[in-house]
């Protein structure tokens, strides 16, 4: 059954529902609780018998029908998936939202954009056709602006913050003993680099990783388990939310964020929240996030990854001042502050 728009929103953001995970999700609920009433989150998806998603805009008939139902809406914020499979059918919500005279507005979250652009090799005409009228475009990262223009030389691109929430470890700080794992949060997939932070297990015998997260690739993280071909170095506690998740965090010596394809990522946030050192890939926005809070190498080089975590667990002083710089820096991406730029440049596309 669909669920009833506000009768009156100002802006209609239709994104992940909460109830459906991912950082995206996560963002977008606390956008919405920022708002103070001025974003109206409705879930992308499609309505399956057995009840699986609750989301109202399956189908464009169905976000028609919504539209039609709030003549007094005037904008719709727009998050398209990054899988191919789901891209004709947000670029068809797209085209919906601009036949009914409403001004749209497209907010690229998530993949960085080399990954984006091999997903959709050659669907250039397929954006062009359900976003290349869009009144602005919103991004993460200038790899992502970049990417828009690619296909759309006159869109209107802007920057817009992502956000954390505060409340997940509730000001707690981690311990970061030697004996501390490594902690790979995230979803169990190659583009997410699961077997690069697996890797990394093979140059140092003390190491331990444990994983928190769930994807396609759990069945082989299972079975490399069950071989104890890493001696029992290796943990998977699966996905993990609120206070699980917060002892992972909690419980860790830092962040091993190898992954292929990011935005601007959560979790970067939610363990420098809790003075994690952060080493990773240099994709999306990281670098920029990090800066001295950690560890930041190209990526794919498995070499710099793994000099890189030698240098966090050789040096106990060091890792605790990465840690109080990724604090401060956290300190500085709330939702409030998130929020208020989103609203400013989804107006200034508004108006425009």
């Amino acid at each position: 059954m669909s669920v009833p728009l506000n009768p009156s929103p100002s802006v209609l953001l239709c994104a992940r529902d909460v109830r459906h995970g991912g950082g995206v999700a996560a963002l977008a609920s606390q956008l919405v609780a920022a708002s103070n009433g001025q974003l109206d989150l409705q879930h992308i998806g499609r309505a399956y018998p057995n009840g699986w998603s609750l989301g109202v805009f399956g189908d464009p008939k169905r976000l028609r029908a919504h539209l039609r139902a709030s003549p007094s809406l005037g904008c719709v914020v727009l998050n398209p998936s990054a899988r191919s499979r789901a891209i004709v059918r947000d670029a068809a919500l797209a085209r919906v939202v601009l036949s009914e005279g409403r001004r749209l507005v497209v907010w690229w979250h998530g993949r960085s954009a080399s990954l984006v652009s091999k997903t959709h090799l050659g669907w250039a005409r397929i954006l062009r056709w359900g976003f290349g009228s869009a009144s602005g475009h919103l991004v993460l990262t200038d790899e992502m602006a970049a990417w828009v223009s690619s296909w759309s030389p006159d869109a209107q691109v802007a920057r817009v913050m992502t956000a954390w929430d505060p409340l997940l470890t509730g000001g707690r700080i981690a311990a970061l003993t030697d004996e501390s794992p490594w902690l790979y949060l995230g979803r169990l997939h190659a583009d997410k680099g699961l077997w690069d932070a697996i890797d990394t297990l093979k140059y140092e015998p003390k190491r331990r990783l444990l994983i928190a997260g769930d994807g396609p690739e759990a069945w082989r993280l299972e079975k490399r388990i069950d071989s104890g071909a890493d001696g029992g170095r290796l943990r998977w506690i699966g996905h993990v939310t609120g206070e699980e998740k917060a002892q992972a965090i909690l419980g860790a010596k830092g962040l091993l964020l190898p992954s292929y394809g990011e935005g601007a990522p959560l979790v970067v946030l939610e363990a420098m929240g809790a003075g994690l050192p952060v080493v990773g890939y240099d994709v999306g926005a990281v670098s920029e996030m990090v800066e001295r809070a950690g560890h930041v190498v190209a990526t794919g080089d498995r070499g710099a990854l793994q000099a890189a975590m030698s240098s966090v667990e050789s040096d106990l002083e060091g890792r605790r001042l990465q840690g109080t710089i990724g604090r401060e820096r956290a300190a500085r991406w709330t939702a409030r502050a998130a929020v208020d730029r989103l609203m400013e440049a989804v107006r200034a596309n508004a108006d425009a």
